[in-house]
């Protein structure tokens, strides 16, 4: 999967791969988190701010669920 992000405060984007994962210390009753190239986590907040936008989706089938899932988690943070 491959997310692109935009700095809010120079305006440059930049793609990352990433990938979902249950199995980091930042996941909690089974919710999955998004790690970035570099084992980032993007939470909520920074989806929000830097405006992430999904360039090439999930493909695996596991990967795909845990996407709706950390979807759905993401939107009930932010309301």
């Amino acid at each position: 999967m491959k997310i692109r992000l935009t700095n809010p405060i120079t305006g440059r984007g930049r793609t990352y791969r990433a990938r979902l994962t249950t199995g980091h210390p930042e996941s909690h009753y089974g919710i999955p988190v998004m790690l970035l190239d570099d084992d980032e986590i993007l939470d909520a907040t920074n989806v929000v701010l830097q405006g992430a936008i999904i360039i090439e989706p999930p493909k695996r089938k596991n990967q795909i669920e845990m996407y709706g899932i950390w979807v759905d988690n993401i939107n009930a943070m932010i309301g």
